[in-house]
């Protein structure tokens, strides 16, 4: 399972539980990456990994995944960005290509994305102050 995938079956399992949200608890994403985990094969336990604390930064507040991880606010915002990239670029390009085009991507608004980076560097400049 890629990044892509795995980030959109996160995203498809919290919606499912919880409804659409802007950020999710620790607890609820939690139960949603061990539902997508349980039907996955990891390549290593750092693959593994490296797709937990991505969907992590994605799905929580800074301030959630800086206290999961003990992380810094850069380590948060490189991979929401990743993250975000991650999605975005590969479903466009994927409907140019896909005869199935999955278009129920409701959960994710790239716009609150955005908004979430810039709110998140904003606090993180405010604490530096």
């Amino acid at each position: 399972m890629d990044k892509n995938e795995y980030l959109k079956s996160v995203g498809k399992a919290l919606v499912e539980s919880n409804g659409k949200q802007k950020f999710y608890t620790k607890e609820q994403l939690q139960k949603a990456q061990k539902k997508v985990s349980e039907s996955s094969i990891w390549d290593s336990i750092e693959v593994a990994s490296e797709l937990l604390e991505m969907s992590s930064s994605f799905f929580l507040t800074a301030v959630d995944f800086i206290e999961a991880f003990s992380s810094s606010s850069a380590r948060y915002l490189e991979l929401k960005a990743e993250a975000a990239k991650e999605l975005s670029s590969s479903s466009l390009s994927d409907w140019g290509t896909s005869t199935e085009i999955d278009l129920d991507m409701s959960w994710l608004e790239l716009g609150d994305v955005f908004e979430g980076l810039g709110d998140a560097f904003g606090k993180i400049l405010e604490i530096l102050e």
